[in-house]
């Protein structure tokens, strides 16, 4: 799979690949006397979050990998910023980490459908996205 994020039409792409365990890199790439060749380059600290299904119905898996051990926090908010429902509060080892979310708030009552962010901390970073609950 290759993701691909550009900023403008015609400005800047960056592509990374995840490989099969995965592992996210960065193709790196030269040219050669008019020849290219790329090869992957694993970016450190990579965490890659991915939300399946999404949109969801009624419960969507939040998939992360760490590349080293952290202290990690993975929440749901809705759209004016609040809270709905912390799904990780404390440290994790290295390696992929999977967490279900099954559109219930803190208190354990089912949300509204509509649009919802993850956030996931850990190192001092982190990485955002969108999910849509959908009923």
């Amino acid at each position: 799979m290759i993701l691909a994020s550009n900023t403008t039409r015609a400005e800047t792409w960056s592509q990374y690949l995840i490989l099969p365990d995965g592992t996210l890199t960065k193709p790196e790439i030269s040219q050669e006397q008019g020849r290219q060749t790329a090869r992957a380059v694993e970016i450190d600290d990579a965490t890659v979050i991915s939300a399946y299904p999404n949109p969801f119905n009624p419960a969507t898996n939040l998939r992360f990998r760490l590349t080293s051990p952290a202290s990690v926090k993975l929440q749901i908010f809705n759209l004016n910023g609040q809270v709905v429902r912390t799904l990780v509060n404390g440290d994790l080892p290295a390696g992929t980490h999977e967490r279900r979310w099954n559109g219930r708030n803190q208190l354990g009552e089912p949300v509204a459908s509509g649009t919802y962010f993850y956030r996931l901390q850990f190192n001092g970073q982190a990485r955002t996205g969108l999910l849509h609950f959908i009923k």
